[in-house]
């Protein structure tokens, strides 16, 4: 199978003008966010805590499931990866230090446990 390239003028005029109105409709949308963000600001001081926590939660669904398929793919580390997600998860704080911190400690403590190196 052989791929062919078109460097036609017409096909270079067609490129231009998707990337052209791609930045013009990103420029739009950027401009009315400016123009509105006070107000949108506004609204979201408005509603409850918990339903913006909600909202942004569900924003961010997609990076989390992300971020928990990358460290889940190497079946040796897939334990280790997920006490770190499961220990940071619970916001457990212990002397001031936050759960990100223990998080780590928690997983780079159970790699080893759980494949030691072999003796030898």
């Amino acid at each position: 199978m052989s791929i062919t390239r078109d460097f036609s003028l017409s096909a270079i005029v067609a490129g231009f003008v998707t990337v052209l109105v791609g930045f013009t409709s990103s420029a739009v949308i950027y401009v009315l966010i400016g123009l509105f963000g006070a107000t949108v600001g506004a609204l979201f001081t408005a509603l409850p805590h918990e339903l913006v926590a909600a909202i942004a939660g569900l924003a961010l669904i997609g990076t989390i499931g992300n971020g928990l398929a990358a460290a889940m793919a190497a079946e040796r580390d897939r334990e280790a990866a997920l006490v770190t997600f499961l220990v940071t998860a619970s916001g457990v704080t212990l002397f001031g230090i936050g759960s990100a911190f223990w998080g780590l400690v928690a997983g780079g403590l159970a790699l080893p446990i759980l494949h030691p190196k072999a003796k030898g």
